[in-house]
């Protein structure tokens, strides 16, 4: 059974450097930090007016909560997230090709 921890570090490592790019900043592998760059992607991505740049804010939102979630939780929380990563993804690869 994959554990949440691998699944947080997995959602990180495939998404990080188009985040960190759309957000101008440093790659991270600490959760609290990812998420915080992907808020600050999706408003990037939003200001010029992208698909698909709501489901990066609510992946934001969701990737937040994952450390104070209870234990049950927190699989259910990192799995909504990738789910709107999958979609949100888009809008990042389109963003670092507009640059």
């Amino acid at each position: 059974m994959t554990s949440t921890i691998d699944i947080g570090r997995d959602i990180i490592t495939r998404y990080a450097d188009d985040v960190a790019f759309v957000a101008d900043e440093e790659t991270t592998d600490d959760l609290a930090t990812f998420a915080a760059q992907l808020a600050a992607a999706a408003e990037n991505a939003a200001a010029v007016d992208l698909l698909y740049a709501e489901d990066l804010t609510a992946a934001a939102v969701y990737l937040a909560d994952v450390p104070t979630a209870a234990a049950e939780q927190r699989p259910v929380l990192l799995a909504r997230a990738e789910h709107l990563l999958r979609t949100g993804c888009d809008a990042l690869e389109e963003y670092r090709e507009m640059c």
